[in-house]
């Protein structure tokens, strides 16, 4: 779910270098990781979920 909003939010961020999502700042390469987060769930047929380990 967060790789999800991650990617979500950096599509509305048009290009900017940084920005927040829940509270965390998200760069480029945290937009890499959500990407292939996002695309192994897709290889597997499944969606990520919110494993609770966020803090």
């Amino acid at each position: 779910a967060h790789a999800g909003k991650v990617l979500a939010a950096a599509a509305r961020a048009d290009g900017a270098g940084a920005f927040v999502v829940d509270g965390r700042m998200i760069d480029a390469p945290f937009i890499r990781r959500a990407q292939a987060i996002m695309s192994t769930a897709d290889r597997l047929g499944s969606s990520p979920s919110d494993d609770g380990l966020s803090s």
